[in-house]
């Protein structure tokens, strides 16, 4: 009786090693698809950051020739701006 309760016992403990085996076997391979998973994602995460910056590269050149632009634009409206008042004034004060 002691034999087949030990034998048992060994049983038990061998079909709990074999189990827990699978376990960290299919742990590995569900660990390596995360993974596989995860770095499409990163890469399709950077990918579309390159889009973007390339986009943003685009409205950045823009925005910076509208900058002049406006900046030649507002030394135009300000030299004209003066001119009048100049005038005005000269005209208000020599009448």
């Amino acid at each position: 009786m002691a034999d087949s309760a030990e034998l048992t016992a060994r049983d038990v403990f061998e079909q709990i090693d074999r189990r827990l085996t699978r376990l960290e076997d299919d742990l590995r391979d569900f660990r390596q698809y995360v993974e596989q998973r995860f770095q499409f994602i990163e890469q399709r995460f950077i990918s579309l950051e390159a889009k973007l910056d390339a986009r943003f590269a685009t409205i950045d050149a823009r925005f910076a020739a509208l900058d002049a632009k406006i900046d030649r634009h507002f030394r135009w409206q300000l030299s004209i701006s003066l001119m009048m008042w100049l005038s005005v004034m000269s005209a208000i004060l020599l009448k």
